[in-house]
């Protein structure tokens, strides 16, 4: 599905926080394809000087594609909880909104589980001694599951439930959302300061920081790069998820 509303005003609007979900359904869902789709060269031949080198490489390129996942499974959280909050109480959007409120414990709990595990790690060493891959492909399934029913029902109803000035006038910039959302949410809901936009940018900054060290070779969807919000080609949010 292709990004909806991008320009909802038809004059170069900025895109909003539904488009940015929608981008980020998209973005995860093309890389759990991509982790799905990913080949394990093996051990190699006895005696082969390179197994070594391929082994490793392997691992980071996973790696990233696993770090890539845990930064956009938060982005589209934010994105969700920020639909929600905005639209909830419009007389058309609020019947389709309400399939996003959902209880959101399980996920915070898993992204928390993610990052105890991911922080400070580097890529290829995020499967070794943990059940960093075992969570995540929890969260994959999960994933999975919301965004079929996003992208195939709840956004298209939303975008025809939203006038172009109500999406003006109602929603959050998606580059804002991104912005403000924290890698790390708080597995028992949100902390009141994350409603105060400053406090909620240092808090999200801490987290990218957190995240490191960071790989040089960024796993990214090559068919999706051009990104509401700029996620994924702004260096404050690409560096953070590559270690």
């Amino acid at each position: 599905m292709a990004v909806s509303g991008t320009d909802p005003s038809g004059t170069g609007a900025d895109p909003d926080v539904l488009d940015l979900l929608a981008h980020e359904d998209e973005l995860v869902m093309k890389a759990i394809a991509d982790l799905d789709a990913f080949h394990d060269p093996g051990p190699g031949r006895p005696g082969d000087p390179d197994a070594q080198r391929r082994g490793i490489d392997a691992a980071r390129d996973r790696g990233n594609i696993e770090k890539f996942l845990l930064e956009h499974f938060a982005v589209r959280l934010a994105a969700r909880e920020c639909l929600v909050r905005e639209v909830s109480g419009h007389e058309r959007a609020g019947l389709s909104v309400s399939a996003l409120a959902r209880d959101d414990t399980e996920w915070r709990e898993v992204l928390d589980r993610l990052d105890a595990m991911s922080r400070g790690v580097a890529a290829y060493e995020l499967d070794l001694g943990q059940d960093f891959g075992t969570v995540l492909a929890q969260a994959c399934v999960m994933a999975a599951d919301e965004i079929a029913e996003e992208l195939n029902t709840v956004i298209p109803d939303l975008v025809d439930a939203l006038a172009p000035d109500e999406r003006r006038r109602l929603l959050s910039r998606a580059e804002t959302v991104r912005r403000h959302a924290p890698m790390h949410p708080n597995p028992n809901g949100p902390h009141f300061y994350e409603r105060i936009g400053p406090v909620e940018r240092v808090h999200t900054g801490w987290d990218h920081l957190r995240a490191m060290p960071n790989s040089v070779d960024r796993y990214l969807p090559e068919d999706l790069r051009a990104d509401p919000g700029s996620a994924g080609t702004d260096p404050a949010s690409t560096d953070a998820a590559s270690s």
